[in-house]
């Protein structure tokens, strides 16, 4: 019978370290071992045992859960901080990309012009047309200026670029000028060829470049239909005489349809686990913008 003893005891004793885990449940613990040790051995019966077994047994499902759940927690971090990351780095690498594009249209358009503009000269030249040859080398100024404005807003991004590297890491990094290597977004592309004042009218390119920048800086996915109406919206509220009533009707109509939509589009509901809302808690993030993280909203 004074064998009986130790074995209980030793078996109290197995729990303790998963006792430390949740300092709540400590004094529990050991108001089980005094249970256990204060009774002599020869009083203790079988149904007595089965009991504090029981007891002992629902405390140890208990810390196991808690366990298992402080995994959980760790793991929702995690994988949030590696959302966040990703999320960060998708956004950085479409602002890049629409810049990139943007750049190139403009470029291209410039060069364009430039080159139209020393083949007019030169028949205005051949034909001797004073007239003429005013003309054209007033648009071939006018499309030089223009290219010169070009160099200097890609030397301004690369210096931003080169800023923004250095903040972020130590290593060395030298980033190129990307417009004269990144292809073209479509998207781009097609909105410069549907609005021919892009790179031909100097105050409007540069509101357009301005009208980017606070849109992607606000959050607006570039690559996105409503960045383009909003670009649209916003070019013929600063230019409205630029701009003809049967050009502006179709747009406003796209416009307030695309809004139309995405008012009628249902709320998505996303069921969050006891593990993610802890972790948000934890993390100081709000539940709604933590869910659009779960779900890839």
């Amino acid at each position: 019978m004074e064998e009986t003893m130790p074995e209980e005891a030793e078996k109290i004793e197995l729990e303790l370290p998963e006792g430390e885990v949740d300092i709540h449940d400590a004094d529990v613990d050991d108001s089980i071992k005094d249970e256990v040790v204060a009774k002599p051995a020869e009083e203790v019966k079988k149904d007595e045992l089965d009991e504090v077994s029981d007891s002992v047994q629902k405390r140890i499902d208990k810390l196991t859960y808690k366990m298992r759940e402080a995994e959980r927690q760790r793991d929702e971090a995690v994988n949030y901080a590696h959302s966040i990351t990703q999320t960060n780095t998708d956004l950085k690498e479409k602002l890049k990309n629409s810049d990139s594009s943007l750049f190139k249209e403009y470029d291209n358009r410039v060069q364009s012009d430039i080159e139209k503009a020393k083949i007019l000269l030169k028949e205005a030249q051949d034909t001797g047309d004073a007239n003429a040859v005013a003309d054209a080398t007033e648009k071939l100024s006018r499309a030089s200026a223009e290219a010169e404005n070009l160099r200097r807003l890609a030397a301004q991004q690369q210096i931003r670029e080169k800023r923004h590297a250095q903040q972020v890491s130590e290593e060395a990094y030298q980033p190129t000028l990307q417009p004269q290597t990144a292809e073209i977004d479509p998207k781009a592309e097609a909105w410069a060829k549907k609005n021919s004042w892009f790179g031909d009218d100097q105050a409007m390119t540069f509101a357009a470049f301005g009208i980017h920048k606070e849109l992607v800086e606000g959050g607006v996915d570039p690559a996105s239909d409503i960045y383009y109406d909003e670009v649209d919206r916003l070019m013929r509220e600063n230019f409205p005489h630029k701009f003809s009533e049967e050009q502006a009707a179709p747009v406003q109509q796209v416009a307030a349809s695309s809004r139309g939509a995405s008012g009628k589009k249902a709320a998505r509901k996303v069921k969050l686990t006891p593990s993610q809302v802890a972790i948000a808690k934890r993390l100081n993030v709000p539940l709604e913008e933590y869910a659009k993280h779960i779900e890839g909203v």
